[in-house]
């Protein structure tokens, strides 16, 4: 057991320890690297608990000897000993510690030393790490213009493709340590020069790999022959990749949403009114489309069950969603929800009601405007108002702004009309914001990056290719790194012969890629400029499990933490569960590399969505017998889990291109308030028997360059 703490102030306030931070274990392997779990009462705890100790007593200024004390790891922290086969024959070892979800490991205790303060230090936010003394905070100064796709792992990460021509276009390098620079540029530069591309005719495809040399693997493996001596200046070179900081949270915090994302959210059951046309097909209300616009970690104390004793004292964790409702209503108006009460926009295909339920919603919300807009338009003619008057009146239709456009509170909607209109409008705004798209956070690739050929470099500088860390996609927040679903089904790639035969059942669940990159690509001609969206990663199929499988509690887990990450060169993701029973299958070669055009994305994987305890209305396949409250889950739900192909789980049609996240949600927001308003004004226009313009020429001067199914394009 670890040691207990040696004085009662030595107890931590609070930790930032997570458990999904710990590297995947393995057994040892003769020729080979290998994650170990050093043992709590190895020494290495001990010099981490009293160098903690040291610095924390000094921080309090507590009146003893510092030399003396010790402190436990806090909660969620663990020591892992990597083991690895030197060519000398010799087993190399290096001790890291595990668990912070602000830092990738912390390799000595002067590294660890300045965090454990900070955790001590509670003046400070823990939501804040850039407050932090280690070398792994100071994240604003870190966030450079240069910034890292993820690390490579064991080799530059597979991938292929169905289609039938062939790119090839080699990874932007990531941070990390460069020991020769000029020496690796001319070897770089030799390898670009000599790769060939060659163009199948009908089979997916393939890029070539990159081999990576043993040098390069030492160089990245750095020489460190004591834990304490690996020590670099924080403020002369980068320890950890730089990546923008929403990218390191989400990733490494594995949130179940993200800030941007387009969400269902509960709420208190509103039901509808019976007195209006089509009532028989609207549904009790019982989720609102929203956007969340922030993520708040929260902290709270706990006394475990049978241990009162306040040195006992737990810090837990939590997130809180703040969420900003869909429809006209204040923009400061935030509801604040537990992720339990939340579902991906995806996976509400049978909230209220339904798709059914929702037209019957429309058609009451269309009535509600159009009653109100008869007693306006009946109010008007007792005026005796002339033809120009009543135009000069329209301009600014009465009952509008202080009824149906008037920017209340959530909690102010009092009568089932104003529901049933801002309902159907925030319908309206998140089916457009479902039907958009855009890239962020642009990555600039060093010009002597060796893993650059000639033909490389040139596109990039001549802006032929841009490569971005990030998109929004129908609206989902996807990352480099992230596991997600494709709409093409596992027969299409059953005939590639490169890839090893469907397992039994392929064909009825999903096919994944774990994204690498992000690529831009320009395609000119006489008459236009086009940009090519393309997704670069390694191919899964969802595999069964076997009956001996199922016994690992592991064998559902990809470990992609190789061990061959040179000293900052750790991926912000260590690995992906798959969904209970199953695991994910690498279809391309080890050598090999997929790409995909980003209209082939079905959108992200949730492998646990059922999960009952992470959800609250969906029944749990596992528990079968907790009914309460819970809805039958139809394929929708099943095909986000990658359970069912992701086509049935998808954004269709055309996707349109935005130039960002705020145009996304301004121009829906504004095109369904239009759309509404003019609904208003045409019908008190029938009742005065004024024109009724069309929309036409509007709409014509507003046209967007849109993603069909077989290509994804951006106007220039």
């Amino acid at each position: 057991m670890p040691g207990k703490a040696s004085h009662p102030a030595l107890v931590w306030p609070r930790t930032d320890g997570e458990k999904s931070r710990w590297p995947q274990t393995s057994p040892p392997k003769a020729n080979d690297w290998y994650f170990e779990e050093v043992p709590d009462n190895d020494p290495k705890y001990q010099l981490y608990e009293h160098k903690a100790a040291e610095g924390i007593v000094r921080f309090l200024g507590l009146k003893i000897d510092a030399t003396k004390q010790r402190i436990p790891l806090p909660e969620g922290y663990k020591i892992y000993a990597h083991r690895k086969k030197q060519p000398d024959g010799s087993l190399r070892t290096d001790y890291y510690v595990f668990g912070s979800s602000n830092a990738p490991r912390f390799r000595s205790t002067r590294e660890f030393e300045p965090h454990a303060v900070w955790l001590f230090d509670t003046s400070k936010s823990i939501l804040d790490h850039s407050q932090c003394g280690c070398p792994y905070s100071k994240a604003g100064k870190r966030i450079k213009t240069r910034q890292s796709l993820p690390a490579a792992p064991k080799r530059p990460l597979p991938s292929a493709s169905p289609s039938p021509a062939q790119i090839s276009a080699k990874r932007p390098k990531t941070d990390g340590d460069d020991t020769d620079r000029e020496k690796e540029k001319a070897e770089g530069k030799e390898i670009g020069k000599k790769k060939e591309r060659v163009a199948p005719a009908s089979e997916p495809r393939l890029k070539a790999a990159r081999v990576v040399q043993e040098t390069k693997l030492k160089e990245q493996m750095h020489e460190q022959e004591e834990l304490g001596e690996d020590i670099q200046d924080p403020d002369n070179e980068d320890t950890i990749p730089s990546i923008v900081p929403d990218r390191a949270a989400e990733l490494t915090q594995n949130r179940r949403f993200r800030k941007g994302e387009l969400v269902w959210y509960k709420i208190d059951t509103i039901l509808p009114s019976d007195e209006l046309p089509e009532s028989n097909d609207v549904r009790p209300l019982t989720h609102w489309p929203g956007l969340v616009s922030n993520v708040e970690l929260k902290v709270r104390t706990v006394d475990p069950p049978a241990r009162p004793s306040k040195m006992a004292q737990m810090i837990v964790q939590f997130y809180a969603y703040h969420i900003r409702p869909l429809g006209i209503f204040s923009p400061y108006d935030e509801v604040i929800m537990d992720p339990k009460d939340m579902i991906p926009w995806l996976g509400g295909d049978q909230l209220n009601g339904g798709p059914r339920a929702y037209d019957a919603v429309g058609q009451q919300a269309m009535h509600a405007l159009r009653q109100h807009a008869q007693k306006q338009a009946e109010e008007m003619k007792k005026q005796g108002k002339g033809p120009k008057e009543m135009e000069m009146i329209l301009k600014e239709p009465p009952g509008w702004r202080t009824r149906w456009g008037k920017k209340i509170k959530f909690s102010e909607m009092k009568d089932w009309d104003m529901i049933v209109t801002k309902f159907a409008l925030a319908l309206r705004v998140a089916g457009i914001i479902g039907k958009c798209w855009t890239l962020t956070d642009r990555i600039e690739p060093l010009e002597d990056d060796p893993d650059l050929s000639d033909e490389d470099l040139k596109a990039l500088k001549s802006g032929k290719k841009i490569f971005y860390q990030g998109l929004f996609w129908g609206g989902e927040r996807i990352w480099l790194e992230d596991m997600v679903r494709l709409k093409a089904n596992r027969k299409i790639y059953a005939q590639n012969q490169n890839f090893p035969p469907p397992s039994e059942g392929a064909f009825e669940r999903a096919v994944t890629m774990r994204i690498s990159k992000i690529e831009i690509g320009r395609n000119s001609n006489s008459r236009s400029v086009t940009f090519n969206c393309m997704l670069y990663g390694d191919l899964y199929e969802i595999a069964k499990l076997s009956e001996d499988e199922m016994t690992d509690p592991e064998s559902g887990y990809l470990n992609v933490l190789t061990g061959e990450e040179g000293s900052g060169q750790i991926p912000a993701v260590f690995g992906y569960h798959a969904p209970e029973g199953y695991a994910y299958r690498q279809l391309n070669p080890e050598d090999s590399e997929t790409m995909c055009e980003i209209s082939d994305l079905a959108g992200r994987i949730h492998p646990d969505f059922l999960d009952a305890d992470k959800q609250n209305w969906y029944m749990d396949p596992k528990r079968r017998e907790e009914t309460a409250g819970r809805l039958e889950p139809n394929n929708h739900p099943h095909a986000i889990m990658g359970l069912r192909p992701g086509s049935e789980a998808a954004c269709h049609g055309t996707m349109k291109w935005k130039r960002d996240l705020i145009q996304i949600v301004q121009d829906s927001s504004l095109r369904a308030e239009e759309d509404m308003m003019f609904f208003y004004v045409k019908s008190i226009r029938e009742v005065l028997g004024l024109p009724v313009p069309g929309k036409g020429s509007k709409e014509n001067g507003n046209k967007e360059v849109g993603v069909g199914e077989n290509n994804t394009k951006a106007a220039s």
